[in-house]
């Protein structure tokens, strides 16, 4: 029999490890913990001796510390477990001899009271441990608590060490499987370094190792690394070659015969049986990783769960603003809206579209817009590039011409993304999201930059140097992502940023040149520093630096943008290398902060000006919370935070007409957009209705408030932001579903009480609300019965509940305004005192 040790990685304060996993064949394997496998679905074998035990959909299995044992899918689709892993170890110094205890479960006797109890108190334990909330460790310490007691009361076996256990008299290998697991990559790892290491004898550590643990040590090596290499070969493209070295096998050979003699067929054979697809585009979705229909089959043990502790409903959060306006005797700042000067939409050729061009047309009588981006302006759809049979160049900017004298025509200005290359410029045929756009470098340079050059030649004499010195050029977007939206090297990426840069300084050193749309949360790579470093030695200097905010970040760091490509799959935990989740409350502000300082030290600007060219919540191009009324109080408090920052901050996207991937749509799908695709605003619309009210100077700015100050009026804007849970941070999505979006939230209610002294005289306070109520088309297309194409009467309703609520009231004022409001979860409200002259 082949087995290995398999080293658990429990938490640091309770000795657990608990997760769900989609089983194909885990090999014969041992560790010091006890293991309890639950079945959610499918039906598996588990190997013990010589043992078999089948187990279906609702079965529960315990295997003892230091057991040998080998799990087996025996149905497809594979059956999917929940594991939990515990040491014993943790209760012995208060209950000595706890950890000599086994368990045995009958899964044919009638014990299902208990172990339904188990399944429940799981299920909890899983809850918990994703959600992270308020005291969560020691709620799992007590539910791991009842658990040991409920096993030992019901399923304890004592002093019955199973035979293939290791001996517990060893104590000494376990420092030296602790020794070889640290040291397994090291090809240098031998018998005797590991002998002189424990200050033994070759031939006595084989005969003392192979009596502890019943294999020789020399296969406990090979087998801890043929282990070892099988996510390389089930996730990675490395060479055999390459992959045997990395795993600590001096050669190809020795690691065939090792491979061949522990799983009985080759690593080529494996390979070919097991090889998971890695999906290109999925890649391209930005980490769109989901466990929704494994751990919600869990999660119906939790509806049976009876809680051992329950709390009290969460108080209100309250906050006091006491402020003397007659005291204000400095110069106060005045705010500044970076928002308002940059909005996006996904596509060059959308601009073409009435539906669009109607909604742009609102929101630039709504809030006015100074500038608007979008991708591919040198896209097919154009045609501004064209080759005859010949192969002669020529230009058509007939659709160009359109699209910018409509936007134009709309006192909107474009921020020109410099993507993508023609198709019958490209080096090869690689090219991104449905449409197709090429992302290779150009076939020729030079016909790159004579395109250009006509094209900035044509816009100046069509629009006039004055007016297009003031658009803004952004060459390329998230060329970091090396194959993704630049599949050449780095080093041919900065040849063309700076021949596209200098071609169009040789027209006009006034046209506003910069770049390059980096992703703010791979900014740990060292793509910007060599990218500074090389255009500082062509002397290029940018007129702005432009970056992408999504509030998304990498679990572990990676060195190799590549290595992002690999699939992840959740189920397997053993697999996961590199994984992405969304960010805590407070990313957002810091990527931004972070992004700024990195490009400050690298000195090579014209003048400082900084531009977030996309921005939302997440990557996730179907996150349902994009649609709730939480994107609403998201946007407030993330602009209200970094406002000073930036020159610009451009929302991606402005509408769901966004299609950068074929994805089924309800009307609420969880696109990007602040409106629908057939024109709903959403609530995160609402965010930049109030905002656009906000004017005068800033009497004071907390983190959920600012108040404002215009001559004798007074603007309050307040947001209850509720971050989503743990669960829902580490993209496990769950707990939501197409009409409940919000149970990711632990919500509650927050109390802003005003006392605002020096204001007298007659006032007219107006409130403008919005929460899930009130402003959130959202809910109320729940409410109205959800349809998936609503009518146009039905549009038109929905239209009409997505304004906010309105309050009006007229006061007298003697030196004192005194107020208290109270903020449902995820609320913006914008409170206005305007005085009065009657």
């Amino acid at each position: 029999m082949n087995y290995y040790y398999e080293p658990i990685n429990k938490d640091e304060k309770i000795p657990i490890k608990i997760f769900t996993q989609t089983l194909e064949q885990f090999p014969f394997h041992w560790h010091d913990e006890a293991e309890i496998i639950f079945v959610l679905k499918g039906k598996c074998s588990i190997y013990i001796d010589n043992n078999v035990t089948e187990l279906i959909k609702g079965d529960i299995f315990i295997i003892n510390s230091r057991e040998i044992h080998q799990l087996k899918s025996s149905d497809q689709p594979k059956c999917e477990l929940l594991v939990f892993q515990f040491d014993l170890d943790y209760f012995e110094d208060k209950h000595k001899g706890i950890n000599n205890l086994t368990f045995k479960v009958d899964i044919n006797k009638d014990n299902n009271d208990i172990i339904d109890r188990i399944k429940s108190i799981l299920a909890m334990i899983m809850d918990q441990t994703l959600k992270h909330g308020e005291y969560y460790e020691l709620r799992i310490e007590l539910l791991f608590t009842e658990l040991i007691l409920l096993l030992v009361d019901n399923f304890a076996v004592r002093n019955n060490i199973n035979s293939a256990s290791i001996n517990n008299d060893s104590e000494k290998v376990f420092e030296i499987i602790e020794f070889i697991k640290d040291n397994i990559d090291n090809q240098n790892l031998t018998i005797k370094l590991i002998a002189e290491k424990f200050h033994y004898n070759s031939q006595y550590l084989s005969k003392y190792f192979k009596k502890s643990t019943g294999i020789p040590i020399k296969k406990y090596i090979e087998n801890l690394r043929v282990s070892r290499s099988i996510n390389d070969l089930k996730y990675t493209d490395l060479k055999i070659v390459d992959l045997a070295l990395k795993n600590g096998f001096p050669d190809t050979k020795s690691y065939y015969r090792a491979f061949k003699n522990s799983m009985g067929i080759t690593p080529n054979e494996f390979r070919n049986e097991h090889k998971v697809d890695i999906s290109y585009m999925d890649f391209k979705n930005y980490f769109s990783i989901n466990t929704e229909e494994l751990l919600s089959e869990l999660f119906l043990y939790l509806d049976n769960s009876k809680p051992i502790i329950t709390s009290a409903d969460t108080a209100t959060k309250e906050i006091n603003i006491l402020l003397d306006l007659n005291q204000l005797n400095v110069e106060l700042p005045t705010l500044q809206k970076p928002w308002e000067n940059l909005i996006t939409i996904g596509y060059s050729v959308e601009g073409l579209r009435k539906d669009q061009l109607d909604i742009i047309e609102k929101v630039q009588k709504d809030i006015g817009f100074k500038y608007i981006r979008f991708h591919g302006i040198f896209s097919d759809f154009l045609s501004i590039y064209n080759e005859d049979s010949l192969g002669k160049t020529f230009y058509d900017y007939n659709d160009l011409d359109m699209l910018i004298d409509s936007l134009m025509k709309l006192d909107i200005k474009p921020f020109i993304e410099l993507t993508f290359i023609p198709t019958k410029l490209t080096q090869n045929g690689n090219t991104i999201f449905k449409w197709k756009d090429s992302i290779s470098k150009p076939s020729d340079i030079n016909k790159w930059n004579d395109l250009i050059d006509n094209f900035i030649r044509h816009i100046i004499d069509r629009y006039g140097i004055d007016e297009v010195k003031d658009w803004y050029f952004e060459v390329w977007n998230e060329p970091e992502i090396e194959g993704v939206f630049w599949d050449g090297s780095k080093e041919e990426f900065f040849e063309f940023f700076v021949s596209t840069y200098q071609t169009i300084k040789n027209i006009s050193k006034d046209l506003k040149v910069g770049g390059v749309g980096n992703m703010s949360f791979l900014l740990f790579l060292d793509w910007l520093d060599k990218f500074y470093q090389y255009i500082n030695e062509k002397d290029v200097k940018l007129d702005f630096y432009s970056f992408h905010v999504y509030s998304v970040e990498l679990v572990e760091s990676i060195t190799e943008i590549s290595k992002l490509k690999e699939k992840i799959d959740v189920n397997d935990y053993e697999a996961v290398k590199y994984k992405a989740k969304l960010g805590d409350e407070n990313k957002v502000s810091d990527y931004i902060t972070l992004s700024i300082d990195r490009v400050q030290k690298l000195h090579n600007f014209t003048k400082e000006e900084y531009w977030i060219t996309e921005f939302n919540s997440s990557t996730i191009s179907r996150d349902l919370i994009h649609d709730t009324v939480y994107m609403s109080s998201f946007l407030v408090k993330n602009y209200l935070e970094n406002f000073e920052k930036v020159k610009g901050i451009g929302y991606w996207t402005l509408t769901d007409l966004n299609n950068e991937f074929e994805i089924e749509k309800a009307l609420f799908y969880g696109g990007f957009g602040l409106f629908t695709y057939n024109g709903i605003p959403k609530a995160s619309y609402n965010a930049y209705n109030l905002l656009h009210e906000l004017k005068g100077n800033i009497l004071e700015k907390n983190s959920n408030y600012i108040v404002l100050k215009d001559k004798d009026d007074v603007y309050l804007m307040f947001h209850n932001y509720i971050h989503y849970d743990a669960q829902y941070e580490n993209l496990d999505f769950s707990r939501i579903n197409l009409l409940d979006r919000y149970s990711i939230f632990d919500e509650y209610n927050t109390k802003f009480n005003i006392n605002l002294n020096g204001l007298s005289g007659n006032y007219k306070v107006e409130q403008y609300i919005v929460n899930r109520e009130h402003g959130s088309s959202f809910d109320a297309w729940v409410e109205m019965g959800y349809p998936k194409y609503p009518s146009l009467v039905q549009i038109e309703y929905l239209k009409s509940r997505s304004v906010p609520k309105i309050l009006y009231e007229e006061m007298e004022l003697a030196d004192k305004f005194e107020e208290t409001f109270v903020l449902l979860p995820h609320e913006i409200r914008l409170v206005k005192l305007i005085k009065l002259y009657k």
